[in-house]
């Protein structure tokens, strides 16, 4: 069941921000008098499957941009925001995990607990999905401003540069918090298991041991 619903947390972060993708690079292949997809041709089940899966394909490859983005001008990863985070609200406990540590320490919980694991995947799909929307939407108000210089003012492209640049900001700062959420989540619950990933390990390598033992 687990692997059913991140599969569809997968396709839900990728393939919308795909359409959005999809949709600002037939615009700009149709302003420059290329060929392009008629929207209304999209009506039968073939090509809605074969736009989304493009969609999806595309969502993926430009998911390598969109993380770059995300980061773009900010100080801190939101793993180191996460452990200090933790470090504040927890200072009587020596936590020493280290931001990279984060995918070990996400092994140990995916094997242990599906059900907060789900709840993890879930917000890192969201901010994969955020911080994806938030670039196309960029990359859509710089199409309109360069449709400007190329075609001329026009109050309408104008309200929808300023609109896509609004809202992009928006969508990526609520995209960041959903990744320091992720990133939280996984410290805090590592921390019920130990406060070092070392001790964790240990823990886990001892508790394999005596389950084998049982056997």
């Amino acid at each position: 069941m687990l692997s059913i619903s991140v599969g569809v947390y997968d396709l839900f972060s990728y393939t919308i921000p795909g359409i959005l993708y999809f949709f600002v690079t037939n615009e700009i292949v149709k302003a420059f008098g290329l060929p392009y997809l008629k929207y209304s041709d999209v009506s039968d089940a073939t090509a809605i499957a074969l736009v989304i899966i493009v969609s999806f394909v595309l969502g993926h490859v430009m998911d390598f941009v969109a993380d770059k983005w995300k980061d773009l001008g900010e100080n801190k990863k939101v793993s180191i925001l996460a452990i200090e985070g933790l470090k504040r609200n927890y200072p009587d406990l020596d936590i020493k995990f280290q931001p990279n540590e984060r995918a070990v320490l996400f092994a140990v919980i995916r094997r242990n607990d599906e059900d907060i694991t789900a709840t993890i995947d879930r917000n890192k799909a969201i901010s994969i999905l955020f911080q994806n929307l938030s670039l196309g939407l960029f990359l859509y108000a710089i199409f309109q401003l360069s449709g400007m210089f190329a075609f001329g003012f026009s109050s309408v492209n104008f309200a929808l540069l300023i609109g896509s640049i609004i809202l992009s900001l928006v969508i990526r700062k609520r995209g960041r918090m959903f990744n320091l959420w992720f990133n939280s989540l996984i410290f805090e619950v590592a921390l019920t298991y130990g406060t070092s990933t070392r001790e964790i390990l240990k823990n886990a390598k001892l508790r394999k041991v005596k389950d084998n033992s049982r056997d």
